[in-house]
């Protein structure tokens, strides 16, 4: 039976950065400039943008060591340019936490080069244009290397059963709060990953930024 997907971006989306790349946004001819992605991130190598104000908030306050350095920028989505690219763009949508979710991420985390050349989904399956779904708590940072090693030891002995041990061991400790109880999927919060820097450059509108106050607080400034 053939099941027609159709998805969308929501209207405006939210990208956690510090001041000093403020200039670099509002000059460029596209917000998708690959010069400033990183790899061994929890999708890979792309653009990090979330539906969640208040998360890019926290992410922009990690990156500024949670001073006033801190701003988010706020994107407007070209409906009528996605609605064109629909079509000839791939998505790949993790629904809520599963263990292909947190594999894909154990992936990609260990992964330091940067490009889609370099990029470990497989050629069968390659990596999406747009990939979107739950975060990955700080809690993978942390043990994100003997995960990483057990996975790879796994893996290279073809051995399924280990490696679903092992991603079922790192999935219970993302998925478990501090009081011991299941985290519900919600508290990890959503991201959505453009990974092809050659998308249409007018797809994405910067509207304006968010900026941390000397003196606390919030306040927006609009670009015209």
């Amino acid at each position: 039976m053939k099941v027609n997907v159709r998805t969308s971006l929501p209207d405006t989306l939210y990208h956690g950065t510090t001041k000093e790349f403020i200039q670099e946004f509002k000059k460029s001819r596209s917000l998708l400039d690959s010069r400033f992605w990183k790899p061994n991130k929890d999708f890979g190598w792309g653009f990090y943008l979330t539906n969640d104000y208040k998360q890019a908030r926290n992410w922009s306050a990690e990156n500024s060591n949670f001073d006033d350095n801190a701003c988010v920028l706020q994107i407007k989505v070209n409906m009528v340019i996605f609605k064109q690219l629909e079509q000839d763009i791939s998505q790949h949508i993790f629904l809520g936490p599963s263990y292909e979710w947190i594999e894909y991420i154990l992936k990609h985390r260990i992964n330091k080069s940067p490009g889609l050349q370099n990029d470990p989904c497989s050629t069968e399956n390659p990596h999406a244009d747009i990939v979107s779904g739950p975060m990955a708590r700080g809690l993978v940072n942390k043990n994100c290397g003997l995960f990483a090693f057990e996975y790879r030891k796994a893996k290279e002995k073809d051995h399924p059963a280990e490696v679903d041990d092992v991603l079922s061991r790192l999935y219970k400790i993302l998925m478990t709060g501090k009081n011991g109880n299941t985290l519900n999927a919600s508290y990890l919060g959503n991201q959505i990953v453009i990974c092809n820097p050659d998308i249409n450059a007018d797809l994405l509108i910067l509207e304006g930024y968010w900026e941390m106050a000397p003196e606390g607080g919030w306040t927006y400034v609009e670009l015209r």
